[in-house]
């Protein structure tokens, strides 16, 4: 038998638990307690970002039986049945697999029917954008006017492949990418509750390589507990990624600014033949010049850097004219951009 993954075994269930998203949840809280739903919604933003989990938090709220201060309470029979997934009232329809004018007109035929337990009947559409431009068209006039016991809410990853007069019927809600801050904030509890430990700088890389996905911080934090047990560390996180390590691109970075060019392509091929790919080694360096041009104006507090790692890039920029920087930057970034098919 099969566990589940921490990305659904430990979905939020109420708005309150969603992460990163507040601009979003307090608007829907507040429809919700004023009554003043909308018809159809449209939730767009990058993946793992919270967009169908906060569809079915909506769809559960909607209909529960003892909402408070717009969250449901998970309680009723009804938010019982939602969360099991058995509540009828609830449809969900995968577009990427679902999408001819067959299944809409499916919905269509449908619709007019009452809810069966709860208030609403709801409609959520994953991966709205693979609908047909037929089925797309056959939406138009429900969409448009449904019954007032209906809701729809669709949600994309690509807004812009949704016909705009489907668009325009809709409530749109940004998704945001998360805080690399939100995510080393959350993970942690997904840890107490799964009994195992992992260390802060563990944390920051694991959210720094989600890149504003939560859903892929917890599916990877899985993958890295399943290979090396119960006490993650930096190492372990850096292991299962194949990063390559602070120290070499502190060393190129040393060598760029001072304009030691043998010194800079030894470290690369170094490198390279240690197993890592020209491409990382780039971005990694990229990286660390990014910061130093930050340091060099004096922006420290948002890097997301250990202060030992700062420690050594001002040492190195205190060393060379400050234009350098600027001038290094800008080569480097049109390496990174080519850097794709480069062999070292």
């Amino acid at each position: 038998m099969t566990s589940e993954v921490y990305a659904r075994k430990w979905r939020p269930s109420v708005f309150a638990d969603l992460v990163g998203q507040e601009h979003i949840t307090s608007v829907l809280q507040n429809a919700l307690t004023t009554n003043r739903l909308g018809h159809a919604y449209i939730f767009c933003g990058p993946r793992g970002t919270g967009k169908t989990t906060t569809a079915r938090i909506l769809a559960k709220a909607a209909n529960c039986l003892a909402l408070s201060d717009g969250d449901p309470c998970n309680s009723c029979t009804i938010c019982i049945s939602a969360n099991s997934n058995t509540l009828l009232d609830i449809i969900e329809l995968d577009a990427a697999s679902n999408r001819g004018i067959d299944e809409i007109r499916e919905i269509r035929d449908k619709v007019n029917f009452a809810a069966i337990e709860g208030k609403y009947k709801i409609y959520i559409i994953d991966e709205a954008h693979m609908l047909t431009d037929q089925a797309s068209n056959a939406f138009l006039k429900t969409l448009e006017e449904p019954p007032p016991h209906v809701i729809f809410i669709l949600c994309t990853t690509e807004a812009h492949r949704i016909l705009p007069t489907i668009l325009s019927r809709c409530q749109r809600h940004d998704f945001r990418r998360l805080q690399n801050q939100d995510m080393i904030n959350q993970l942690p509890s997904i840890a107490s509750k799964e009994n195992f430990s992992i260390d802060s700088e563990a944390l920051k890389t694991i959210s720094r390589q989600s890149f504003g996905s939560l859903r892929d911080a917890e599916n990877l934090l899985e993958q890295i507990v399943i290979s090396y047990g119960n006490d993650i560390t930096n190492d372990h996180v850096t292991d299962m990624l194949g990063l390559i390590t602070t120290e070499t691109p502190l060393n190129i970075l040393s060598a760029l600014l001072a304009k030691q060019t043998t010194q800079c392509l030894s470290l690369i091929n170094e490198a390279s033949w240690e197993g890592f790919e020209p491409k990382r080694i780039h971005k990694a360096t990229l990286d660390l010049l990014r910061a130093a041009m930050l340091i060099e104006w004096g922006v420290v507090g948002n890097l997301d850097l250990p202060e030992t790692t700062i420690n050594q890039i001002t040492a190195s920029i205190n060393k060379i004219p400050s234009h350098n920087i600027g001038q290094t930057l800008k080569i480097w970034s049109n390496i990174v951009i080519s850097s794709d098919s480069a062999q070292l």
